[in-house]
């Protein structure tokens, strides 16, 4: 039966900036992010394609850039070496719906590549095993100087890395923190992240201190992550949606343990991939759940041996496999199996 998402185009209409190479057919696409965003695609297919268990690729451009150009011409390139390569148009650009137009959001961004491989999945000539994603890398160097967690007098401080927009639900985070503050009254809070991409949210977090009458918040705006991490004793991530978050392998690196949303790839750098037997490097929560995240911050208050321990273990984890030489060793055997398959 006809996917009902596809249709086979009329090159000769289309503005694309390249040659569709020879061997290759180019089929029209659509499906959907998680925020309900029609994304616009086309699937290059090589004509020698098996009819299952086919090895695939999702590839979008700059911001700016649609589907007719540069990914559509790698995905094109591609697909003449023997993979099915999907190039679409993120969200607000191109042929792809919302609005405003040609607005960037990186963490849309990241939904709208998720979407994309979840789309790729579906396909019955696809082997969803052969969808390859290559994880983040941190450059430790950055971190070696910051020791493991200290026990020491003075305030508990608890640290979030977030640029302060909606989708990084600094709200939830700031509810959590004030169940922390009936425990702990001294704890500290700092959001280190920019304030300028939403004024109106970081109006309505500043609303919600005074209102909850939340005391030691510090919005310190874009700074220097090395120097701050030293003085945290945990991290929060409270985001509604993520992809891998730099940031949680970043405070790894700097020996912390963390609370984070069951979003993303949060799940696998917490609690460690099937293979993976280091233990938790922290505690997850399901989205919004403030009370959940109080609970779990002060859990690992109460007990200094614990965050020790969590914040060690998420640093050998990010150590053993999100490094940046781990991440660059990944697209190089990418390029490896390239070869494999155009044989």
């Amino acid at each position: 039966m006809a996917d009902p998402t596809s249709a086979k185009i009329d090159t000769k209409n289309e503005h694309y900036t390249f040659e569709l190479a020879e061997g290759v057919t180019r089929t029209k696409v659509t499906f959907r992010n998680h925020f309900g965003i029609e994304l616009a695609g086309d699937l290059y297919t090589p004509k020698s394609a098996a009819k299952n268990g086919n090895a695939a690729l999702a590839i979008s451009g700059p911001f700016g850039a649609v589907k007719e150009q540069s990914s559509g011409f790698y995905a094109n390139q591609m697909a003449s070496r023997g993979y099915i390569a999907l190039a679409f148009d993120p969200s607000y650009t191109g042929e792809s719906g919302g609005e405003p137009r040609y607005m960037n959001s990186p963490d849309i961004n990241t939904e709208d590549f998720m979407a994309a491989v979840d789309y790729l999945s579906t396909r019955s000539n696809i082997d969803p095993e052969k969808i390859g994603i290559v994880p983040n890398g941190v450059h430790m160097e950055r971190f070696e100087h910051i020791p493991e967690v200290q026990q020491h007098e003075g305030p508990f401080t608890v640290g979030a890395v977030v640029r302060v927009v909606p989708i990084k639900d600094i709200v939830t985070l700031l509810r959590a923190f004030f169940l922390v503050q009936q425990e702990l009254p001294d704890a500290e809070l700092y959001v280190m992240g920019g304030l300028e991409e939403d004024p109106d949210y970081y109006a309505l977090c500043q609303q919600t201190v005074e209102m909850l009458q939340i005391r030691n918040v510090h919005f310190t705006g874009s700074v220097n992550v090395v120097e701050y991490l030293p003085k945290m004793d945990v991290m929060v991530l409270s985001s509604i949606s993520e992809g891998q978050p730099l940031a949680v392998l970043e405070g790894q690196a700097a020996h912390r343990p963390f609370v984070t949303t069951d979003v993303g790839c949060c799940r696998e750098l917490i609690y460690g991939p099937s293979d993976d037997h280091l233990g938790a490097a922290g505690s997850i929560v399901a989205p919004m759940d403030f009370e959940a995240m109080s609970g779990e911050i002060l859990r690992l208050a109460r007990d200094f041996e614990l965050r020790r321990k969590m914040g060690n273990i998420g640093y050998e984890r990010a150590k053993r496999g999100y490094t940046y030489e781990f991440f660059i060793e990944s697209y190089r055997k990418i390029y490896e199996q390239e070869k494999e398959v155009r044989r």
